[in-house]
């Protein structure tokens, strides 16, 4: 799922979901300055730009599989992908975080490279934990 939202961001057909993300890549993160002391967005009502941005297409999409399922599976899994939301939200927000905690870790320093080549070339690398579907669509690099 985070693979197609965000490819969508990068369709201008998104409408305010594009023009949000844009934002992310060319004021916030252009490719000359990929990292900041701390995380930097803008915010609307006190609502993050993130939020703003990809929040009503995931309920939005977590909502069109209620009708498909048992009620206790439904919020089963409407829990894991919120919770998956979640995780990739946080390592993406230190990924652009200078002297973030992770960056002891060689997994994480990986995670930071690849989604910096999705910054210089925004039709790959969609994802940023699992790149799977990234090597499944060949938008992986």
């Amino acid at each position: 799922m985070e693979y197609f939202l965000h490819r969508f961001s990068h369709n201008p057909k998104s409408g305010y979901i594009y023009k949000i993300h844009k934002k992310h890549h060319t004021k916030h993160y252009p490719i000359t300055d990929l990292m900041s002391k701390e995380y930097k967005t803008d915010y609307t009502y006190g609502i993050s730009d993130g939020l703003l941005a990809h929040g009503p297409s995931t309920i939005l999409s977590i909502c069109s599989f209620y009708p498909f399922m048992d009620t206790t599976v439904f919020i089963k899994l409407s829990s894991c992908i919120l919770l998956i939301a979640y995780i990739s939200d946080y390592f993406h927000t230190h990924i652009h975080t200078r002297d973030s905690w992770l960056d002891k870790h060689e997994w994480f320093i990986k995670m930071r490279e690849i989604h910096f080549n999705h910054h210089k070339n925004t039709s790959k690398n969609f994802n940023i934990l699992d790149m799977n579907i990234d090597k499944l669509m060949k938008t992986y690099k």
